[in-house]
């Protein structure tokens, strides 16, 4: 997962504000010499916090790009409510499905 600056103080605070952006690198992992190494890039899934533009889908705004292609939409034309069904399992967390480790 990579988070700028916004999304870490949200991760740290409980709170996302508006222009965070999680971003999630889904890679394929390979058994190789008994360890596990990083394969293709599967898919790119971001998240962009901006309650105005997103106010149906709890302020985030969904994509996924198939390969981290950004012609190839993995999703597609619905990933706002693809995605946002399966994130309002954790709308505890704002949400957010992973959590901050020191």
């Amino acid at each position: 997962l990579y988070a700028n600056s916004k999304a870490e103080q949200g991760y740290k605070s409980g709170k996302f504000a508006d222009g965070s952006v999680i971003a999630f690198d889904l890679l394929e992992a390979k058994a190789a010499d008994n360890t596990v190494q990083e394969g293709a890039r599967k898919v790119l899934g971001v998240m962009h916090k901006d309650t105005r533009k997103y106010k149906d889908t709890g302020g985030w705004g969904f994509e996924g790009f198939a390969g981290g292609d950004p012609e190839k939409r993995a999703v597609g034309a619905n990933a706002a409510t693809a995605c946002f069904s399966c994130h309002t399992s954790v709308a505890d967390s704002q949400f957010v499905f992973s959590r901050w480790r020191d």
